[in-house]
């Protein structure tokens, strides 16, 4: 295995062992809920699983955006210079992973509410092309993503305000 390969599969589990820390602390503080359990362990799981298959994919790239902005956010967010007004998700837990937790979140939307419905269905819109059997119909792929580019860059500004995630909403 080469060392490149190595860091990139180090860096997916490292990435996945944060977040999962941090939501520990969060599980520990709040009591033990599923919801927390799925959000914030589930999916990180299933985005490492998907980064360490060797076949190459869309999928697994988006995986790895994901683990990776997750990554990015930790490190964001132990700087609290670079985003002044990062609010914290949850007044409990030390501010540093308050920060982090709040980024996860911001991650999470721009995930569930524009790249990840984009993502599946230009994939489903890809395979009515081809004449393969596609789980959406046509008409539901189209209006799904005009929707996603709509709604999603929407709620992406809405929750960018909320945990004040880029300085110009002061």
């Amino acid at each position: 295995m080469s060392i490149l390969a190595h860091a990139d599969r180090t860096g997916v589990v490292l990435s996945f062992v944060s977040i999962v820390a941090i939501s520990g602390q969060l599980i520990v503080i709040r009591g033990f809920d599923r919801g927390l359990l799925h959000l914030f362990v589930f999916l990180p799981l299933v985005a490492m699983c998907m980064s360490l298959n060797p076949v190459r994919s869309p999928g697994r790239s988006l995986a790895r955006l994901f683990l990776v902005l997750n990554s990015v956010g930790f490190l964001v967010t132990s700087f609290p210079r670079v985003f002044p007004d990062l609010r914290g998700a949850d007044p409990a837990l030390p501010p540093d992973q308050s920060r982090a937790m709040a980024w996860y979140l911001f991650v999470y939307v721009i995930y569930g509410a524009w790249i990840g419905p984009v993502f599946f269905l230009r994939a489903e819109l890809e395979k009515h092309r081809l004449q393969k059997p596609a789980q959406v119909s046509k008409f539901t792929c189209r209006f799904g993503i005009v929707t996603a580019m709509v709604v999603g860059p929407a709620m992406v500004l809405t929750v960018m305000s909320v945990v004040k995630v880029w300085p110009v909403f002061r």
